[in-house]
């Protein structure tokens, strides 16, 4: 059984670009050797049993390993559908890591050995990709802005849609990140602070530019 099959016994189904990419890539890892490979049904059937009834892996599917119990994994539903995240066994970060099925695959077929750290990586965006992908990285921004308005979120939920807020932002919108440096959330103000340092941008100058366009 194909990976495409054994999502679709779960409920999981994919954009035409997604499909075609995995069946052959599929194809490709049947006939070459991937550090990161592909999970079987089996495999798939387990890992999302023992995702089940836990918040914040809602709308998560496995799709690869390492083998090492770490997995890439598909957001299949809510703002961040089609984009792809890393389950590190050693801690839970659900954050965006690549904008879809194809950036990951393409990463995997041009280094077969490579790791999931020697992966380049999607997000945070680099200033130079604030183009095509823009908008609809702010609309899956708007996406988990509404989330984080529902009533009753629980903590941990809301540091994970948090977390992929962060990520997804770009250098041109850094400044709607500031709050976030001082948030109640330990977890959240240490992330805000990993984003300044990626984009190189000092939060205090950042906060002096904003007042200073305030006033004017």
């Amino acid at each position: 059984m194909g990976v495409i099959e054994a999502a679709a016994e779960l409920g999981a189904t994919f954009d035409e670009e997604a499909r075609t990419a995995l069946e052959a890539h599929d194809k490709v890892q049947n006939e070459e050797d991937f550090y990161i490979r592909l999970i079987d049904g089996q495999e798939m059937r387990e890992m999302t049993e023992a995702l089940s009834g836990i918040e914040v892996f809602a709308d998560i599917l496995p799709l690869w390993t390492d083998g090492n119990s770490n997995y890439f994994a598909v957001y299949t539903g809510g703002p961040l559908r089609g984009r792809i995240c890393y389950l590190n066994h050693e801690e839970t970060d659900n954050s965006p890591i690549f904008r879809s099925v194809l950036s990951l695959i393409r990463r995997l077929e041009n280094n077969p050995q490579a790791d999931a750290d020697e992966l380049q990586a999607d997000y945070p965006p680099p200033r130079e990709a604030e183009s095509a992908h823009t908008e609809s990285d702010l609309k899956a921004i708007r996406g988990l802005r509404e989330r984080l308005g529902e009533p009753d979120l629980e903590d941990d939920v809301r540091g994970q849609l948090l977390m992929s807020l962060m990520a997804l932002t770009p250098y041109s919108c850094l400044d709607t990140l500031l709050a976030y440096l001082e948030d109640e959330d330990p977890y959240v103000r240490e992330r805000a602070g990993v984003i300044f340092k990626h984009h190189q941008v000092s939060p205090g100058a950042l906060k002096r530019a904003c007042n200073k366009e305030q006033k004017r």
